[in-house]
């Protein structure tokens, strides 16, 4: 792992090299827009390209190829999760189009079942940061979010992929209109046999066997509607519908005669939108609403006969608006006032063990806060934000800022922050039968950042970078652990310690109508349970949180054609809370994916995009979570034709 992390920061280095030994160069200036509201926070944009490379993936596979936060996979098709800074997966919000997509019986997002295609932009809001949306994300926030071109009478793209293990997808995008009315519709299908033949290393004999019952069928679509009513009124809908049914295989240890394992999931997502715009005034109104039907089903083979372990049916409303106003007397200061009111509905019942429950929460929320600059080296901001859940208020939750430039040309910046944030137990944490604990309280986290920022355009060469030093502590971190009564139950027990060090940069390079881009991202996490309470556990990394997880990109463009590189590494990680064995813990990992093609253009407004994607290029032999098989080398092939 040292040796590849060694090689993430040479990689990241050569564009400056070349730029030293190719003599000394005019220097540009950059002159970047942001914002006041940007003001000291980290906040990391996944860009185009990155994008496109990723546009018939999931958002897991993104995220984990372009971005320093940790996805937990449980294997290709199954459900995916994202943690900032060695958090717990419910610490991540997930916005969509302004509003909250977390499922409040679970607390978090499947990242397997948001496709790329769906979305036009991407932002990760680190650590307090997130703050300025809500609060909750404890480790930070995904923000997706779709765009509109007002130019755009007509345009269309239709993709095509086939791969391995019988991979069929299929991509639509049509839409257009006039500057007053835009519509767009995206559509996808995504299925797979998913039968790879992986080494079988937990039951001897050791020897090589093809996965069975890990076949999947994924279509869904989007709809966008964008309405011009003048005078400075804009309208929006957003609509999604998900449907998924996936077969989930079983873990390599299992010794069983045989298993059925299910799982149907259906979304349904409706966010409507209304903001005004007057010379110094906003005013941004959203309301939604969003449904959730998840279906579990699993049976074991006993003798010649079918047992019914579990037959869930889990049902989720939720209902959320959103109201913001901005005042901004100038470009040097921003008062922004936000007010949230959401109700959520659960209920699941199992047929088999007879268990289940039903509940509801109410959220309410009001944040104020301040941005300014007060000259050319120094802005900043202030805010604080108090939530009342269920009748039960928290304490305020102050977030402040500062960002100083001390350079002219505003090149390089130094940001601080430091925030108090919480988050509710979810209510399956709450009310699941047995176990849930309604006396709960929430987590409560404080959190401060260190970054520093740097851009610089010289000649030929353009070079950003970002390191982020951090710190949290959370208090009363939930878990689930045995109790007295022989059954697992939910418990403010932890007080955990995260801090580390995140790193992204880029560097480009354009010349004879050549482009080559490098960029690159890595993160330090050291994660530590310091409950006095555990002895066992005590300064111990948590499980499955890696210390050290690098990603590089290389993109080179030349008259159409493309190439895309990308390697992934991933540090060990330990599958128990007292690591008392190197048994419990799964070896790093280093992933490359390759990808070659070519855009051909016709009639200045039809193009052709052909390209051959290479998957774990070196046919790594891994694990992502213990027991749980992934797929080795494997393509895919794809055919995109575009009109606008």
């Amino acid at each position: 792992m040292k040796k590849t992390l060694s090689i993430l920061f040479l990689l990241l280095s050569l564009p400056s090299i070349a730029q030293v030994n190719g003599g000394e160069l005019e220097e540009v200036i950059i002159n970047g827009h942001r914002t006041v509201k940007q003001t000291a926070t980290t906040i990391t944009t996944v860009d185009s390209i990155q994008m496109a490379e990723s546009s018939s993936s999931t958002f897991a596979d993104m995220l984990s190829k372009h971005s320093s936060i940790f996805v937990k996979t449980y294997g290709q098709g199954s459900t995916a999760t994202v943690s900032f800074r060695g958090t717990a997966a419910s610490h991540t919000q997930v916005e969509w189009n302004g509003i909250n997509i977390n499922n409040p019986m679970l607390g978090q997002v499947d990242f397997s079942l948001i496709p790329v295609w769906f979305v036009d932009k991407t932002e990760l809001y680190h650590g307090g940061s997130s703050m300025q949306e809500g609060s909750g994300a404890l480790g930070g926030e995904v923000s997706m979010t779709s765009s509109v071109g007002w130019d755009r009478k007509f345009y269309s793209a239709l993709m095509q992929t086939v791969g391995s293990y019988g991979t069929y997808q299929t991509f639509l995008d049509v839409g257009g209109g006039s500057k007053k009315l835009q519509t767009r519709l995206r559509y996808m299908f995504d299925m797979a046999e998913n039968d790879f033949e992986y080494l079988n290393r937990a039951v001897p004999p050791f020897e090589v066997v093809k996965q069975t019952n890990a076949d999947y069928k994924k279509h869904g679509g989007v709809v966008d509607v964008n309405y011009n009513a003048g005078r400075g009124h804009f309208l929006t809908f957003n609509a999604w519908f998900m449907h998924s049914d996936r077969n989930l295989p079983t873990i390599m240890s299992y010794q069983g005669t045989g298993r059925q394992e299910r799982q149907t999931d259906n979304e349904l997502r409706l966010v409507g939108h209304w903001k005004k715009y007057w010379s110094k005034y906003k005013s941004d109104f959203t309301t939604s609403f969003s449904a959730t039907n998840i279906d579990y089903f699993m049976a074991n083979l006993t003798g010649e006969k079918w047992y019914t372990n579990y037959d869930s049916r889990s049902v989720v409303y939720s209902f959320h608006n959103k109201y913001r106003f901005e005042y901004s007397p100038s470009e040097k200061t921003t008062y922004s006032f936000l007010a949230n009111a959401n109700y959520h509905a659960v209920n699941i019942f199992d047929r088999i063990t007879e268990d289940g429950y039903s509940a509801e929460r109410v959220e309410l929320g009001v944040s104020i806060s301040a941005h300014h600059t007060f000259n050319h080296w120094f802005s900043g901001f202030a805010l604080v934000r108090e939530d009342v859940v269920d009748g039960s208020w928290t304490r305020p939750m102050p977030s402040l800022g500062a960002e100083f430039a001390p350079l002219k040309d505003k090149n390089f910046t130094l940001k601080i922050n430091a925030t108090r944030n919480y988050h509710q137990p979810t209510l399956n944490d709450m009310y699941w039968l047995p176990g849930g604990n309604p006396d709960l309280k929430p987590e409560e986290g404080y959190s401060t950042d260190v970054a520093v920022d740097y851009a610089k355009k010289a000649g030929l060469f353009t070079l950003k970078g970002n390191i982020t030093g951090f710190a949290s502590w959370i208090n009363d971190w939930i878990m689930w652990q045995p109790s007295e009564f022989r059954y697992w139950t939910a418990t403010n027990i932890s007080e955990v310690f995260s801090r580390g060090a995140e790193v992204n940069m880029s560097a480009s390079c354009a010349f004879s109508g050549a482009k080559t881009t490098i960029s690159g991202n890595y993160s330090y996490t050291k994660t530590t349970n310091e409950d006095p309470q555990s002895d066992q556990a005590r300064g111990r990394q948590l499980i499955y949180i890696p210390e050290h997880k690098g990603n590089v990109m290389l993109d080179v463009s030349y008259r159409g054609f493309y190439l895309y590189y990308v390697w992934s590494a991933v540090s060990e990680r330990y599958t128990t809370a007292s690591q008392s064995s190197s048994r419990h813990k799964l070896p790093p990992y280093d992933i490359h994916n390759i990808t070659f093609g070519k855009k051909i253009n016709f009639h200045n407004d039809m193009s052709l995009d052909f390209n051959l994607k290479l998957n774990n290029a070196f046919d790594r032999k891994y694990q992502a979570i213990l027991w749980r098989a992934m797929p080795g080398r494997n393509f895919l092939f794809s055919v995109k034709f575009s009109y606008k």
